[in-house]
């Protein structure tokens, strides 16, 4: 009887000691496992043209020109004035400037734009060469975050670009980093 308990009891530890000896490989080979890699940065504006855009001395609405800038810290642009940015930008932004395009925004018109940033890139600046510049508003910026799609609509209105979140209203002024309008901000 002896050894009947006793092949009873090994027979037991054998059935617990197999799942087991499965179990801790897996177990560890889970802890060597790479972690998912980081959801990518992209970068995408919604840009709409007001039906008033860029008045000429007749106030007839007019295309604009608008420059998107990828920057890495962003006080060059902040603090440059609209010739400087217009005429200059490379000489004014230096090494911060990582990426310019240029798009052409026309009256009541809207067009989605995909950027794909550069790796440094910190903020996204616009600049707008209104006819006015003086009285305008010509430039906005707004942070890139890292690793999350970061979507933006760019208004371009009569005199003045603004660059807000899509769920904010055009006019509002988010309590956020977000910076627009001329020279003197």
């Amino acid at each position: 009887m002896a050894g009947w308990a006793w092949r009873r009891t090994a027979a037991r530890s054998l059935s617990l000691g197999v799942p087991l000896a499965l179990a801790v490989p897996l177990a560890l080979s889970a802890c060597g496992s790479a972690p998912p890699p980081p959801t990518p940065t992209t970068v995408e504006l919604t840009v709409t043209g007001a039906k008033d855009l860029n008045p000429d001395p007749n106030d007839r609405p007019s295309p604009v020109m608008l420059r998107v800038y990828q920057l890495g810290p962003s006080d060059a642009f902040a603090n440059a004035d609209f010739f400087q940015i217009i005429d200059q930008d490379k000489a004014t932004l230096g090494p911060t400037l990582l990426d310019r395009q240029e798009i052409a925004v026309a009256p009541e018109s809207s067009q989605t734009i995909a950027i794909a940033p550069k790796p440094d890139a910190r903020t996204i600046a616009v600049a707008a060469a209104f006819r006015a510049y003086e009285e305008a508003g010509w430039r906005a910026m707004a942070p890139i975050l890292p690793n999350t799609k970061n979507q933006w609509r760019l208004d371009v209105q009569a005199r003045k670009v603004t660059l807000t979140p899509p769920e904010a209203e055009p006019e509002e002024k988010p309590s956020s980093p977000f910076k627009t309008g001329g020279a003197t901000e």
